[in-house]
């Protein structure tokens, strides 16, 4: 791993989603392909709460839907394979902790970011 963007709590209130996107690309409909705009790799989510209603994540390629609960990690690639939406809240709160990686080995688009938690050989 080169860093971890740092940390960031979202905080979801009744009503508040997340649209259908990829962590790490972007759709270019005019050339018909996924573009990289972000170095990217790994998606991280730290799920703080369960007690709300809706706010499931839901990744559209697979078909598949996942009620988060407190403590839970979920992980996976950044890219558009795992296009995925956070559905809307309906009631209570929903917190969670995301944070992004970016592997050794692969090209990066520019610099690590300010706010980057650059890892050391020495860990």
């Amino acid at each position: 791993i080169d860093w971890f963007e740092e940390p960031q709590i979202l905080k979801y209130e009744p009503g508040g989603f997340y649209a259908t996107h990829a962590d790490s690309e972007n759709y270019d409909p005019e050339e018909n392909c996924w573009t990289r705009v972000a170095d990217r790799d790994v998606s991280l989510l730290i799920y703080l709460s369960d007690d709300f209603e809706g706010g499931d994540i839901q990744f559209n390629t697979f078909h598949y839907q996942l009620k988060p609960r407190a403590g839970m990690l979920i992980y996976f690639p950044s890219d558009h394979r795992y296009i995925h939406t956070a559905m809307p809240v309906t009631s209570g709160m929903r917190y969670a902790i995301v944070s992004w990686m970016s592997q050794q080995g692969v090209e990066k688009l520019r610099p690590p970011p300010d706010h980057a938690i650059v890892m050391t050989p020495e860990g």
